[in-house]
């Protein structure tokens, strides 16, 4: 596992699990954890679930992850084709119902 610095009394973080920035109040006596005080309550979590949180943020850190990977992202084109034959992963035709053949050729 990788060592993570100790993070001081008093510091801002994110608990992701609960979705809320916390204070650290102490540490808990076993290595790692904290005692951290959020609105929903005061709880004791490990240093590896506690990441550095800045109050000025407005967004979820969570939410900058996905933001970025979004950004990078190139849009996919979306090609509409009818249906046709398809097959599984073993190799086995999918055959459609024959209803459905002509509720997608009536909605054309």
């Amino acid at each position: 596992m990788r060592e993570l610095p100790e993070l001081p009394m008093g510091s801002a973080v994110w608990v992701p699990d609960m979705k809320v920035p916390a204070t650290v109040i102490e540490s808990a006596g076993t290595p790692r954890s904290y005692k951290v005080s959020s609105p929903k309550g005061t709880m004791r979590r490990n240093r590896a679930f506690l990441t550095n949180y800045s109050p000025d943020d407005t967004q979820d850190p969570e939410d900058k992850v996905g933001a970025e990977t979004k950004a990078v992202a190139d849009p996919v084109p979306e090609v509409k084709t009818p249906p046709a034959m398809t097959t599984t992963r073993s190799g086995r035709v999918v055959k459609p119902p024959e209803w459905a053949e002509l509720v997608y050729f009536n909605l054309v």
